[in-house]
Protein backbone atom coordinates (compact mmCIF):
# COMPACT_ATOMS: atom_id res chain seq x y z
CA UNK A 1 0.00 0.00 0.00
CA UNK A 2 2.85 2.61 -0.98
CA UNK A 3 0.08 4.54 -2.92
CA UNK A 4 0.55 8.57 -2.61
CA UNK A 5 -3.35 10.15 -1.53
CA UNK A 6 -4.23 13.12 -3.51
CA UNK A 7 -4.64 16.05 -1.81
CA UNK A 8 -6.71 18.58 -3.06
CA UNK A 9 -4.24 21.58 -2.82
CA UNK A 10 -1.94 24.23 -4.93
CA UNK A 11 1.63 23.29 -5.80
CA UNK A 12 4.19 25.93 -5.63
CA UNK A 13 4.39 26.93 -9.19
CA UNK A 14 0.52 27.30 -9.44
CA UNK A 15 0.55 29.62 -5.93
CA UNK A 16 3.37 31.60 -7.63
CA UNK A 17 1.44 32.70 -11.25
CA UNK A 18 -1.58 33.79 -9.10
CA UNK A 19 0.51 36.16 -7.16
CA UNK A 20 2.33 37.31 -10.25
CA UNK A 21 -1.18 37.76 -11.87
CA UNK A 22 -2.56 39.68 -8.67
CA UNK A 23 0.81 42.00 -9.06
CA UNK A 24 0.06 42.92 -12.82
CA UNK A 25 -3.38 43.25 -11.72
CA UNK A 26 -2.47 45.37 -8.78
CA UNK A 27 0.33 47.52 -10.37
CA UNK A 28 -2.43 48.64 -13.74
CA UNK A 29 -4.92 49.37 -10.76
CA UNK A 30 -2.44 52.07 -9.12
CA UNK A 31 -1.32 53.61 -12.18
CA UNK A 32 -5.08 54.02 -13.29
CA UNK A 33 -5.72 55.67 -9.94
CA UNK A 34 -2.26 57.47 -10.43
CA UNK A 35 -3.67 59.14 -13.38
CA UNK A 36 -6.94 59.76 -12.43
CA UNK A 37 -5.30 62.11 -9.85
CA UNK A 38 -3.19 63.91 -11.83
CA UNK A 39 -6.18 64.56 -13.59
CA UNK A 40 -8.42 65.98 -11.55
CA UNK A 41 -5.59 67.92 -10.19
CA UNK A 42 -4.69 69.70 -13.42
CA UNK A 43 -8.57 69.81 -14.05
CA UNK A 44 -8.85 71.33 -10.52
CA UNK A 45 -5.54 74.34 -11.81
CA UNK A 46 -7.53 74.57 -15.50
CA UNK A 47 -10.87 75.66 -14.02
CA UNK A 48 -9.55 78.33 -11.41
CA UNK A 49 -6.58 79.61 -13.74
CA UNK A 50 -9.69 80.64 -16.57
CA UNK A 51 -11.64 81.96 -13.12
CA UNK A 52 -8.11 84.24 -12.24
CA UNK A 53 -9.08 85.45 -16.30
CA UNK A 54 -12.57 85.87 -16.05
CA UNK A 55 -11.91 88.19 -12.63
CA UNK A 56 -9.02 90.38 -14.33
CA UNK A 57 -11.07 91.06 -17.01
CA UNK A 58 -14.32 91.69 -14.91
CA UNK A 59 -11.76 93.97 -13.43
CA UNK A 60 -10.56 95.88 -16.16
CA UNK A 61 -14.01 96.31 -17.43
CA UNK A 62 -15.49 97.62 -14.33
CA UNK A 63 -12.57 100.15 -13.59
CA UNK A 64 -14.28 103.20 -15.20
CA UNK A 65 -11.37 103.76 -17.48
CA UNK A 66 -10.10 102.93 -20.46
CA UNK A 67 -6.79 100.59 -19.92
CA UNK A 68 -3.47 101.76 -21.94
CA UNK A 69 -2.71 99.34 -24.95
CA UNK A 70 0.04 97.65 -23.51
CA UNK A 71 1.06 94.65 -22.51
CA UNK A 72 0.92 94.30 -18.27
CA UNK A 73 1.69 91.55 -16.00
CA UNK A 74 0.35 90.77 -12.31
CA UNK A 75 -0.50 88.30 -10.05
CA UNK A 76 -3.64 86.81 -8.18
CA UNK A 77 -3.92 84.42 -5.18
CA UNK A 78 -7.03 82.30 -5.75
CA UNK A 79 -7.42 78.61 -4.16
CA UNK A 80 -4.16 79.28 -2.17
CA UNK A 81 -2.38 79.64 -5.12
CA UNK A 82 -0.36 82.20 -6.61
CA UNK A 83 -1.20 82.95 -10.57
CA UNK A 84 0.79 84.57 -12.51
CA UNK A 85 -1.36 86.68 -15.20
CA UNK A 86 -0.13 88.43 -18.44
CA UNK A 87 -2.53 90.81 -20.06
CA UNK A 88 -2.35 92.58 -23.24
CA UNK A 89 -4.91 95.12 -24.63
CA UNK A 90 -4.67 96.35 -28.25
CA UNK A 91 -7.07 97.92 -30.64
CA UNK A 92 -9.19 96.20 -32.95
CA UNK A 93 -9.85 98.51 -35.69
CA UNK A 94 -13.11 99.46 -34.85
CA UNK A 95 -13.58 102.42 -32.82
CA UNK A 96 -14.08 102.96 -28.79
CA UNK A 97 -13.70 98.91 -29.04
CA UNK A 98 -10.25 97.92 -27.79
CA UNK A 99 -9.31 93.88 -27.76
CA UNK A 100 -7.94 92.25 -23.99
CA UNK A 101 -5.49 89.16 -24.30
CA UNK A 102 -5.22 87.34 -20.73
CA UNK A 103 -3.02 84.41 -20.41
CA UNK A 104 -2.74 82.65 -16.92
CA UNK A 105 -0.03 80.83 -15.10
CA UNK A 106 0.57 78.73 -11.79
CA UNK A 107 3.59 80.10 -10.20
CA UNK A 108 4.61 76.60 -9.62
CA UNK A 109 4.99 76.27 -13.72
CA UNK A 110 5.37 80.01 -15.11
CA UNK A 111 6.49 79.31 -18.51
CA UNK A 112 3.35 76.85 -19.22
CA UNK A 113 0.11 78.97 -19.95
CA UNK A 114 -2.83 77.49 -18.38
CA UNK A 115 -5.75 79.33 -19.73
CA UNK A 116 -5.57 82.02 -22.38
CA UNK A 117 -8.49 84.39 -22.44
CA UNK A 118 -9.71 86.73 -25.12
CA UNK A 119 -11.98 89.60 -24.47
CA UNK A 120 -13.58 92.63 -25.89
CA UNK A 121 -13.55 96.21 -23.91
CA UNK A 122 -15.45 99.11 -25.12
CA UNK A 123 -14.11 102.66 -24.52
CA UNK A 124 -16.56 105.23 -22.93
CA UNK A 125 -18.19 107.26 -24.65
CA UNK A 126 -19.19 111.20 -22.94
CA UNK A 127 -22.39 111.67 -22.79
CA UNK A 128 -22.22 115.28 -24.44
CA UNK A 129 -21.40 113.04 -27.44
CA UNK A 130 -23.87 110.80 -26.97
CA UNK A 131 -26.22 113.57 -26.87
CA UNK A 132 -24.82 115.27 -30.11
CA UNK A 133 -24.98 112.03 -32.09
CA UNK A 134 -29.21 111.69 -31.21
CA UNK A 135 -30.15 114.89 -31.42
CA UNK A 136 -31.44 114.36 -34.56
CA UNK A 137 -33.21 111.49 -34.46
CA UNK A 138 -36.67 110.76 -34.16
CA UNK A 139 -37.68 110.55 -30.76
CA UNK A 140 -39.97 107.25 -29.99
CA UNK A 141 -43.82 107.76 -28.97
Amino acid sequence: MNARRFCGGFTLVEVMVAVVIVAVGMGAAILSVNQNVYNASYLRDKIIASWVAENRLTELRLAGTTPKVEETTGESEMGDVQWLWRQKVSETGVANLLRVDIEVSSDLEPEGTLVSLSGFIGVPIPSSEIDSRWAGAPSEQ
